[in-house]
């Protein structure tokens, strides 16, 4: 086959090469979609799922322990109806009693052995295969797991349903795109190919680091309407601009770099975010306090994972966040104690300040440094209870040294009722006593 073609002309050359590598790319798009979609659908449909399951979650806590079965079946049925994609929901007590659940007259063996709660407050998600498809199974413990256990069970269909009619629809595309281009092609090899020499061979000059290389043979008049001529002037501004970009980013990685050399060895956490309030930069100490790394949270909300909610377990709107209002009033802001989330759940009680980055007179950032002050208040917990221990102690040898003085004067009031001289002297011992 390739012998046939090297026969043909350069104008189906052209097409077959083009269509070839159409269809090569157009595979890899489309698997390369495929993957990323099902996998982003998912993680929402996981993320939606939890959150929705959770919230049930606190619904359910006074029906169960009231025990009032049947408002609990009924608020099942209710969530099962409008939750879309919900294939069951089943609640348990603490003891692993069924409650409520959607199954009607037959509930399936082995489901609640699947994915039962544990001690932990945290919910699970299971993935099953079941006769109906797959299905995420959500298990939230309710009020910790001393009222019981919620069930869930999302069906993935429709995520695969998303995913097919997406992926249909593209293949669609590249295949009007590829033969649009096919029959585009062959029209214009013959004027395009000539020049094409000329470009690729700058091409590689840039590729190998020469910015400063230029199109030779080809004209600069202005008003030349010549594709390839106008095909040339982009092409020089292309490189114009990566030059600039290059001179850039040379720029921006040595301010990066003195930014991490700076803050790498600092005893305090930093972090920046942009004014979308995600995740830019995170020094070592950061990672170490919070437990995740920098890879992990880049491009991420950092206030929906460090600083969602308050001490009191109330949550913390992002509006609310004096960090990520930084941005907005270009402030600087100080915090002696807050309260900011380890990857594990853990609350770390910090000290921040929170600081606008100005580029040109405009925010683009805010950069906040904290220190985990867990020791402080340690440290001012003992002291309080230390200065209560003495002024308790004060008042308890005060009150004895009182209580001595009245029983002297008691005793000199007898010897004088007795007719004999006082034994104590009690102005002074007053006196001595205060």
């Amino acid at each position: 086959m390739i012998l046939k073609i090297r026969n043909r002309s350069i104008k189906t050359k052209f097409a077959a090469v083009y269509v070839a590598l159409t269809l090569l790319l157009g595979l890899t798009i489309v698997l390369f979609i495929k993957t990323s979609l099902q996998q982003t659908l998912t993680a929402e449909l996981h993320a939606r799922s939890l959150i929705l399951t959770k919230e049930f979650a606190r619904e359910l806590v006074t029906p169960i322990l009231t025990e009032d079965i049947v408002l609990l079946q009924s608020l099942v049925f209710d969530h099962k109806k409008a939750v879309e994609d919900t294939e069951y929901i089943f609640v348990t007590d603490s003891r692993g009693t069924l409650l409520a659940h959607t199954f009607g007259e037959t509930f399936p063996v082995g489901l609640k052995e699947a994915n039962a709660c544990g001690s932990s407050s945290a919910a699970r998600l299971v993935e099953l295969e079941t006769e109906q498809g797959r299905i995420f199974d959500i298990s939230v413990p309710v009020l910790h797991s001393e009222a019981g256990c919620l069930r869930v069970g999302i069906s993935g269909a429709s995520v695969n349903s998303s995913v097919s009619i997406i992926v249909w629809t593209i293949i669609a595309i590249l295949s009007i795109i590829t033969l649009s281009g096919a029959v585009i092609s062959i029209a214009f090899a013959s004027v395009v190919t000539k020049p094409l020499v000329s470009f690729s061979e700058v091409a590689e000059k840039i590729g190998q680091g020469d910015l400063n290389a230029e199109i030779a043979g080809i004209s600069d008049e202005k008003d030349n309407k010549d594709e390839i001529v106008s095909l040339k002037r982009d092409f020089q501004l292309m490189v114009n601009n990566l030059r600039a970009i290059t001179v850039s980013k040379e720029l921006l990685d040595k301010s990066e770099q003195k930014l991490r050399d700076v803050t790498a060895s600092l005893g305090e956490g930093v972090y920046m975010i942009g004014k979308n309030g995600c995740l830019t930069f995170m020094n070592p100490e950061a990672e170490r306090l919070l437990g995740w790394t920098e890879q992990e949270l880049l491009g991420r909300q950092m206030h929906d994972i460090i600083h969602h909610h308050k001490q009191d377990g109330r949550p913390l709107p992002a509006l609310e966040c004096p960090i990520i209002r930084v941005t907005d009033s270009r402030e600087v802001c100080r915090v002696e104690e807050d309260y900011f989330f380890h990857k594990d759940g853990a609350m770390i009680p910090v000290t921040y300040i929170a600081a606008p980055v100005m580029e040109a007179g405009k925010v683009i950032a805010s950069v906040t440094a904290f220190r985990d002050i867990t020791t402080r208040l340690r440290m001012e917990e003992n002291l309080r209870k230390h200065i209560e221990e003495l002024e308790r102690f004060n008042r308890l040898s005060v009150g004895r040294e009182l209580r001595m003085v009245e029983l002297k004067q008691e005793v000199n009031s007898l010897l004088l009722a007795a007719g004999c001289k006082e034994k104590y002297r009690v102005a002074e011992e007053k006196e001595s006593g205060k």
